[in-house]
């Protein structure tokens, strides 16, 4: 419109001119006249165009952090709390997934000891409904769906619309509103400048307790790498790609390795994070959102990736692999000595059998350059972590939000947060000369055969959502984190995207084009790495990203970049 106006403004001037040539200067002052209306009335239409931008922007309103109590107010609560129903009347209906090491060891949690504890504690009982590794996510989203949802919902991180959706569609109750009265503890754990911003939403409303860390969180996550044959060839940790591809290169000869990387995804950013970019949306250098796969650097880790796979270096069927397999894919290629090196969660270790003089040594996540610092990777988590979440559902009575509320403030209290971290005091852990707590052997040699990560699942809280001493995973008894500490603690997830809020409108937006676009990179991306596309060609490039760009990834961008303002304005108020 302005250009118009512009334009506009420009031809009557010209005709004012030559009117001006041939005519009286009645016409000239016309003409004039006509000049300063039109320039006029370009200056009410970018006002009036400024005005609309401005209405149309989202507000940015300031959520005060509460005021928390130096002594929390337990009125409400039984005066023997953490017991709740002595009859043991209540029975709380739950959802939760089935982790992959327990998977031949329990029904559902009532099997766990820890949870038999929780019960004891309280008074509840428990009726869960478990879902496969595999299948949770599907499963979540069916009862979301079915407004089905139990009472207590321990997978409340599978819900992608965020919180403002899930309050205003009645998914989840809004915690906010009961906090102060039946979770006082909790409220004072999130009443943190570096934690109430990431767990609320533009509102102030909080979806689900979360794991809230007493310090930063240590890596527990990361590289793993078969060190006896890395020493056996007088090959040092790599720590470059450049590294990396001359030492696999070695290794692949050397031992005719199948795959030396067992690759199978790679969401987590840790073959991209050292071009500080992954899958999904993130952080630049200056704090901006950007979605990694519209942006050079992603090319330049498809460019790497499809080179390596060329040269046989990734497991060649990865993107084949069946929802739910890979880790028993990972198991199987790491064990036998098919693969070297891949990526996961420390408690993989445990389930990886290796042979007599065999071990695992902690990677780095590869980097262009010596020295480079990497932003972006699942190795270290924020000290909120999110994707540990107990939500309640508003299928749940009253009574059974104020109930469920009041058994998980326990886990932020003192007494709660130690039962939830270190279990029971002469069965799991005993404090040291210092008053420092340490597992028994109950956790460390068990024995009943349980690897550690199995005992800590059945005798500990564990991803259960508390006030968590992060440093029980760095103590030097826990031999499958101590171990990788150093080489993982050398990145951080400081460019990962924040957990922001969406407005409803804004999600709509997001939801209309995310499955269309994630849908195209899911295969486009690997056709780029198996080279079924030629990520070298700047055409194809091109062509790919105006593919993304009709299929509306720059609204997506958008939503996402207004989304983080208003989540920086709250962190910063």
């Amino acid at each position: 419109m302005k250009k118009l106006i512009a334009m506009l403004l420009a031809v009557v001037m010209v005709f004012g001119m030559l009117a001006g040539c041939g005519s009286s200067g009645t016409s000239a002052a016309s003409a004039a006249e006509t000049a300063s209306n039109a320039a006029e009335e370009t200056e009410t239409e970018e006002a009036e165009e400024a005005e609309e931008a401005e209405d149309e922007a989202p507000v940015v309103e300031e959520i005060e952090i509460p005021e928390v109590a130096e002594e929390a107010d337990y009125s409400a609560f039984p005066e023997n709390y953490p017991m709740l129903c002595e009859d043991g009347s209540m029975t709380i209906t739950g959802f939760q997934s089935t982790n992959p090491n327990m998977a031949d060891l329990m029904t559902d949690y009532n099997d766990l000891v820890w949870w038999q504890e929780v019960s004891e504690l309280t008074g509840l009982n428990f009726e869960w409904s478990m879902a496969s590794y595999a299948s949770v996510e599907e499963q979540f989203n069916l009862l979301v769906a079915a407004s089905d949802l139990p009472a207590l919902v321990g997978t409340a991180n599978y819900y992608s619309d965020g919180i403002t959706s899930a309050i205003e569609n009645d998914i989840f109750v809004d915690l906010s509103e009961y906090m102060e009265t039946y979770a006082p503890d909790y409220l004072a754990t999130i009443a943190q400048p570096d934690v109430y911003p990431a767990v609320t939403d533009d509102n102030g409303s909080v979806m689900a307790f979360y794991q809230i860390g007493m310090e930063e969180f240590v890596p527990n996550n990361g590289v793993f790498l078969r060190g006896d044959l890395f020493e056996e060839q007088g090959i040092d940790i790599p720590e470059t790609y450049d590294q990396y591809e001359e030492a696999l290169l070695a290794l692949k000869d050397a031992y005719d390795l199948e795959a030396p990387i067992y690759h199978y995804t790679d969401n987590n950013g840790w073959l991209s994070g050292g071009e500080g970019v992954k899958q999904g949306f993130s952080l630049d250098a200056d704090g901006n959102c950007i979605y990694g796969p519209t942006t050079d650097a992603y090319r330049s880790y498809l460019q790497r990736t499809n080179k390596w796979y060329s040269e046989g270096l990734i497991y060649h069927d990865f993107y084949v692999i069946p929802d739910g397999q890979n880790i028993g894919y990972m198991v199987d290629y790491m064990s036998s000595g098919k693969s070297v090196v891949t990526f996961g969660y420390c408690e993989f270790a445990g389930m990886i059998e290796l042979g007599e003089g065999q071990y695992f040594s902690a990677g780095y996540i590869p980097r262009n350059n010596e020295g480079d610092e990497v932003h972006l990777t699942e190795g270290v988590d924020r000290k909120v972590a999110t994707s540990v979440a107990y939500g309640i559902s508003t299928n749940a009575t009253e009574e059974e939000t104020e109930t469920l509320c009041m058994m998980m403030n326990y886990f932020y209290t003192e007494e709660g947060a130690l039962f939830a971290n270190y279990g029971v005091e002469g069965q799991t852990f005993e404090y040291d000369e210092n008053g420092t707590p340490w597992y028994t052997d109950l956790i460390i040699n068990n024995p009943d055969g349980l690897t550690q990560t199995q005992a800590l699942l059945t005798y500990i809280g564990y991803m259960v959502p508390c006030y968590a001493d992060y440093t029980k995973y760095n103590i030097s008894t826990l031999t499958t984190w101590a171990d990788f500490v150093e080489a993982w603690g050398a990145a951080d997830n400081a460019w990962d995207m924040p957990q922001v809020s969406l407005t409803t409108e804004e999600q709509e937006t997001y939801s209309a084009k995310a499955s269309d676009v994630e849908t195209y990179l899911d295969e486009t991306l690997i056709k780029f790495i198996i080279g079924d596309l030629d990520i070298n060609d700047d055409a194809v490039w091109e062509s790919y990203l105006a593919d993304l760009d009709s299929l509306g990834v720059g609204d997506m961008i958008d939503v996402y970049s207004a989304a983080l303002e208003r989540f920086n304005a709250r962190a910063a108020a």
